[in-house]
């Protein structure tokens, strides 16, 4: 999963210049939005080198999504699924 997560950090465009067209909105109507609509909750999250928030979002049925938050507050849904499961993975040594 996380794998994945750095492939799409390349196609998150700097300052989300199409915010409307992509449902971008400020932070806070965007998660209450998954905690009151889909039941999410905040479940791991990330800083990316240009400040923006990596948050995963996810419910006990398993649906998820992932946002990307601006420091400006503008937050934008990157990908959303089905199937989420919380694991706890042994992550090789450092090399």
């Amino acid at each position: 999963m996380w794998r994945t997560l750095l492939y799409l950090l390349p196609l998150l465009p700097a300052g989300f210049p199409s915010a409307a067209s992509a449902g971008c909105d400020l932070r806070p109507a965007i998660v209450a939005d998954l905690t009151e609509r889909l039941g999410q909750t905040r479940r791991g999250l990330g800083v990316t080198q240009e400040q923006t928030v990596l948050e995963l979002f996810a419910a006990d049925d398993g649906g998820w999504t992932l946002i990307a938050t601006t420091p400006s507050g503008i937050a934008c849904p990157v990908a959303s699924g089905r199937s989420w499961t919380d694991a706890a993975l042994a992550l090789p040594a450092r090399g």
